[in-house]
């Protein structure tokens, strides 16, 4: 970490996990993401959490653990290995691990104490500003401040403290779950908001998403590419163990490793590789939650309680804290049926076959545009794509992070294949899985290029 030569005095951010009168107490069950690998005990309360060894002394990088969490997991890992499930220890989710309230409280104080901090505190304030506004524009989870009054209103003194860590090594680092008193989320320099909006998201009680127990059927963890005496990172907890709410696996998950993870080259040797190259390219981001972490919160928090109707939502779409629909990106309307228009781009295709193209194609697109098209076919049919152009924006760090085609061959609820440049001239692409295909185009505010011809034709 840079060091400047001067003591900046940092705040102490203090947050509370509470909830409205409105919400329920949440049923025994664990989850993928919000798995919080805590034993079913009654006096975990004052266990303060403790580091593992391995860089940066947490387990899986990042996580801190209370002793009971760690041995659950340790049974569950070697439970799953040998196949003797049922012999050992329980691990639930407990209602007591959940927050018991889907509202979460925040405060700055400053109690004079004074940091080696390279960067203002008022920076380091706007990305925890920047993380929480993810989760609370999203979800039903509040942050508001703590104080004493609230805490007896509660019944509880429970409340987490995000606070500067001034050795940048340490990284940013956090417990799961709900540990009782006062628990931690440390951030360092190094940290930015999405990666501090996935410690939050490890504090509302979720995991990492490569540790559910169908993960070998959507990655493939290459071991001979981890660092030595890493492996143990890669554990997945047992079906016995976890539920995943019936969602499906998100490689787009502000919660999964990026592909280099713990890797023996972090430049060059992926640890964590998808069947589809092109759907690797979301792995491991850090600029949002997506709308699986969304929805998976939503559920877990049961933020629709109090919804006096519920809207028939479609295609994956939930009801949200507003009780209408939220939608996948890209969808939009009541139902979420509707895709998302934008400066003449994007519309409802119900034709058997037709073109889909850019704004102003073969002039260059918008900029600052984000559209989709909804190929609308019947179930037991198929949509064959030709790519007979394609020139935009082309990114040198092969990430696509700019103006980008994406193709949701794997449903409209998970990330679907990411292309820009030109890297998808000439394609040939056929979606086998019946029903409707989601195309969407993103631009950014610069730089833009001659753009795509589609031909589409259902078969």
């Amino acid at each position: 970490m840079e060091r400047c030569g001067a003591m900046v005095s940092i705040y102490l951010f203090t947050t509370v996990l509470m909830c409205g009168l409105s919400c329920n107490a949440l049923p025994i069950q664990t989850s993928t993401r919000l798995e919080l690998i805590q034993a079913l005990i009654n006096h975990d309360e004052n266990i303060p959490g403790v580091l593992d060894q391995s860089p940066p002394g947490t387990f899986e990088g990042d996580m801190i653990l209370t002793p009971i969490q760690k041995k659950a997991i340790r049974e569950d890992v070697n439970a799953r290995k040998t196949g003797n499930v049922g012999r050992k220890r329980k691990i639930l989710a407990d209602t007591n691990a959940y927050w018991p309230q889907a509202m979460v409280t925040l405060r700055n104080r400053s109690h004079g104490q004074i940091y080696p901090f390279s960067v203002p505190g008022k920076f380091i304030w706007h990305r925890i500003q920047s993380a929480i506004h993810m989760w609370e524009s999203q979800t039903c989870i509040r942050f508001i401040p703590r104080s004493r009054a609230l805490s007896e209103q509660l019944g509880h003194k429970d409340y987490v403290l995000i606070r500067p860590w001034p050795d940048s090594r340490q990284g940013c680092i956090s417990n799961v779950g709900r540990i009782r008193g006062m628990q931690s989320v440390n951030i360092s320099v190094i940290c930015s908001a999405g990666r501090i909006a996935h410690e939050l998201g490890h504090t509302i009680g979720f995991v990492h998403e490569q540790s559910r127990p169908d993960r070998d059927l959507y990655v493939h963890i290459n071991y001979n590419n981890v660092a030595i005496n890493q492996t143990g990172q890669f554990e997945k907890y047992s079906n016995s163990k976890v539920t995943t709410y019936r969602l499906p696996y998100d490689i787009g998950s502000i919660m999964h490793y990026k592909s280099t993870a713990f890797s023996k080259d972090q430049r060059m040797l992926q640890t964590i590789t998808t069947d589809d190259p092109l759907v690797q390219k979301w792995m491991g981001q850090r600029n949002n939650i997506s709308f699986l972490d969304a929805k998976l919160a939503n559920l877990a928090y049961r933020c629709h309680t109090g919804c006096p109707v519920s809207p028939p939502c479609q295609n994956g779409g939930y009801i949200g804290p507003s009780c209408t629909c939220v939608c996948p990106v890209g969808l939009t309307g009541p139902f979420c049926d509707t895709p998302h228009v934008s400066k003449g781009c994007g519309g409802r295709l119900t034709a058997t076959h037709g073109v889909i193209q850019s704004s102003n194609y073969p002039a260059s697109y918008n900029p600052d545009t984000e559209c989709s098209w909804l190929i609308e076919a019947p179930e037991d049919s198929s949509i064959d794509l030709q790519i007979q152009e394609f020139h935009i924006e082309e990114d040198f760090d092969d990430e696509c992070n700019n103006d980008y085609l994406e193709i949701k061959l794997y449903g409209v609820q998970q990330v679907g294949q990411k292309y820009c440049g030109e890297s998808a001239n000439g394609r040939n692409i056929t979606y086998h899985s019946g029903g409707s295909l989601l195309i969407r185009f993103v631009s950014d505010f610069a730089t833009e290029e001659s753009g795509f011809r589609i031909i589409y034709r259902i078969v």
